[in-house]
């Protein structure tokens, strides 16, 4: 009897990844005929195109000062998160309540998060950004005006990049000064691990799930953009790269958890 049922849930384990499987070919299906009926039989396929290729000239033509503004709230953020983090820990001196200072902890905590994805967001734009015009046949081909303009707009993303850098070590010196048991050089290639090695249980934790987390999404993630991609690469012939390029990430993230796993286990058994 226990067999059997045992049995039956292998069966119905089966029959839905099927269905799943199913489902997926019939949405891309849908999905490809659709794009490519945009494409090549209705106005709306040529609109789409034509917008998009309006908002990269657009871009094109406004990239120094995008890069500009984009730099200008960067900074904004970042000292104003500094500034919070002072207050914090001018606050957590004279903190006597245990609540009162796990709520400081938190805020703490919460600021650098934050900032840390503030970070990430404006160097992923500023790339972006960048990208619309990050092409020597654009390059060779705009007027004089617009090169300088096209410099100048590479001169403010390397700026950017670099205050961003500097911003990090800024934030993470200030987590060090709250808090001197944590360790690590924020510019050394061994800061990750010195940084975790100084953590306490409750910290580990908390990044060992939050990057299980990030590895279940991308690795959700990045099989719908390689498909994505084959289907852009399909209709609209925009190269065979993107999909190589997804088709590595996913590769490498792949192999990196699941060495990182066995590699684990491993140890416990020496």
């Amino acid at each position: 009897m226990k067999k059997d049922k045992v049995n039956k849930r292998k069966m119905n384990t089966y029959l839905k990844y099927g269905l799943i499987m199913l489902a997926a070919m019939i949405f891309g299906g849908f999905l490809g005929g659709g794009m490519s009926y945009l494409n090549h039989g209705a106005s709306l396929g040529q609109t789409i195109q034509d917008a998009a290729q309006m908002l990269v000239l657009g871009i094109r033509e406004r990239i120094f000062f995008i890069l500009l503004i984009l730099f200008v709230v960067c900074i904004i953020w970042n000292e104003w998160a500094l500034h919070q983090m002072k207050a914090i820990e001018q606050r957590l001196e004279g903190v006597e309540e245990e609540d009162e200072n796990d709520r400081l902890e938190y805020d703490l905590d919460r600021i650098y998060g934050i900032t840390n994805i503030v970070h990430n967001i404006f160097m992923i734009l500023d790339i972006l950004i960048l990208s619309t015009s990050y092409s020597a046949h654009y390059i060779d081909t705009v007027e004089d005006w617009q090169a300088y303009f096209w410099l100048a707009g590479m001169v403010v993303f390397v700026i950017t990049f670099l205050y961003i850098g500097i911003g990090q070590i800024r934030v993470i010196k200030r987590i060090q000064r709250i808090y001197p048991q944590k360790k690590g050089d924020p510019a050394s290639r061994k800061f990750a691990r010195q940084w975790l090695e100084s953590c306490d249980e409750a910290e580990k934790e908390a990044i060992y799930q939050g990057s299980y987390k990030a590895y279940m999404c991308i690795i959700r993630l990045l099989p719908i953009l390689t498909a994505l991609a084959m289907v852009f690469q399909m209709i609209w012939n925009t190269g065979i790269m993107a999909i190589v390029m997804l088709a590595i990430v996913w590769m490498v993230v792949s192999i990196t958890y699941c060495k990182g796993c066995m590699m684990k286990k491993g140890e416990k058994l020496r």
